[in-house]
């Protein structure tokens, strides 16, 4: 059997030796040196010294190994200059072999700590975050057709002079989707159909607008057909302003979150009506105890949706009757959630949706029910970009998934004190990454045939 492919030794190496330590394996190996010079790429250099190297390697058997070798101490007479020869297969600046190497980033893309890839490659943690700053990802060099955009909690570390420690900060990122796949009902490979392209370190507008405005240029922007993000004001007025062209597209998420939001609103402030104060300690209208702990546990039952999940037990009638016998508000925003489920599930052809959509607003825009009203007036302001939902099927609900793996790599490293490191974590594991034939170099590539 060949020794090279049992231990997994680097081409162009011959093993000399192999000494066994407690916890670890060495292989002493030589290789053929070259004498080529840096600098001017010149081939007349002399040896002026020995240098004996010790680099990680591939584990073998759960048990991490490392490499014994010599490296030559040469000096150019063409350019006067002295360097130590460093064969292919050794990283140019860490002083493992590149197939570890090749490694570690390969785990880096899976959702697990440093920790886990350390103890994977056997290596140490530290060399994890060497390995780690070593990787340098650019901002992507277009953007994409269907463009999401979402913010989320960072919680970067900043460094406290005086108390000499790391303090928490709260501080919103903001995420980069490409949903072109999303939008053309496509799946790659891994069989996904959206990722993270970039992460920028702020949520603000000016920050966005000037990150934009430096990095792309107006054709560029022009290209994004659609911009997709939840109800921030703030995305809705930089995409008007950076994206000419784009259709702007909400995640009816955020519509549904609003109408639930609505109705629980309405059942707290009859159960609030139910209770009076009286020297600071509270008490319940008489007889009205019962019906407040009734409307409490009711809220999961108020905010179904009829349209997913049908009536079919005497129960959940009971239930929704007796509720409505309690307030006549509650049955108006209730019937006026289930008629807008039902637009926008059961409405037929996509063309006739906006009409009744003006008559579902015209008939509930001036409702008694305050919380109603705002809902409806919330989505009468709202109703181009919903329409464009419905139009175009884009959105940014894979955002909101995205933002779920991010806050599961935020987890397992209880944190992460950098954002430049926090940032690679994220695009190496929710971006569409891929190793090319240098493992230290990455690049980005689409998943699909844009022909």
């Amino acid at each position: 059997m060949n020794l090279l492919k049992l231990y997994r030794l680097p081409k162009g190496t011959t093993l000399s030796k192999v000494i066994e330590h407690p916890h670890s394996v060495e292989y002493a190996i030589e290789y053929e040196h070259q004498r080529i010079c840096p600098d001017c790429a010149g081939n007349n250099c002399v040896v002026k010294g020995h240098k004996l190297t010790h680099a990680n390697h591939l584990p073998l058997n759960e048990i991490g190994t490392f490499l014994t070798f010599t490296r030559n101490r040469y000096l150019c007479k063409d350019c006067h200059t002295t360097f130590f020869d460093r064969p292919d297969w050794l990283h140019p600046v860490l002083n493992i072999t590149m197939p570890l190497y090749q490694r570690a980033v390969v785990q880096l893309t899976d959702k697990q700590s440093m920790i886990s890839v350390a103890a994977d490659c056997g290596i140490s943690p530290k060399m994890v975050t060497r390995i780690v700053d070593d990787i340098t990802i650019e901002h992507p060099a277009k953007l994409p057709e269907a463009l999401g955009m979402d913010e989320f909690s960072g919680d970067v570390g900043v460094w406290n002079k005086e108390k000499k420690k790391w303090e928490k900060k709260t501080q919103y990122l903001t995420t980069l989707c490409d949903l072109t796949n999303l939008h053309d009902g496509i799946v790659d490979k891994d069989g996904r159909n959206s990722w993270v392209i970039d992460v920028l370190e702020d949520r603000s507008i000016d920050f966005l607008r000037k990150h934009f405005t430096n990095n792309y240029t107006l054709e560029q922007r022009k290209a994004v057909k659609y911009f997709c993000c939840d109800m921030h004001g703030g995305f809705i007025s930089l995409a008007k302003q950076l994206f000419p062209f784009a259709h702007i597209c909400f995640d009816m998420f955020h519509i549904v979150q609003r109408m639930n939001r609505a109705i629980n609103l309405t059942r707290m402030r009859i159960q609030r009506s139910y209770v009076v104060y009286t020297d600071g300690r509270r008490s319940f209208v008489p007889g009205k105890e019962d019906d407040y702990i009734f409307l409490q546990k009711s809220s999961r039952t108020l905010i179904m949706n009829e349209t997913e999940k049908p009536i079919s037990s005497e129960r959940r009638k009971a239930r929704l009757q007796r509720c409505f016998s309690l307030s006549s508000d509650l049955e108006e925003v209730y019937n006026a959630i289930q008629e807008f489920h039902a637009l926008k599930v059961d409405a037929g052809p996509i063309d006739i949706r906006p009409a009744l959509l003006s008559d579902w607003i015209d008939s509930h825009k001036y409702s008694d029910v305050p919380e109603l009203r705002d809902v409806v007036n919330s989505i009468a302001n709202w109703r181009p970009y919903i329409q464009n939902t419905w139009k175009y099927l884009c959105s940014n609900a894979s955002c909101e998934g995205l933002n779920r793996e991010i806050k599961d790599v935020k987890r397992l490293a209880c944190g992460y004190h950098i954002f430049s490191t926090l940032r690679k974590r994220i695009l190496l594991t929710c971006g569409p990454m891929k190793l090319t034939y240098k493992p230290y170099s990455i690049r980005r590539e689409r998943q699909h045939d844009t022909t």
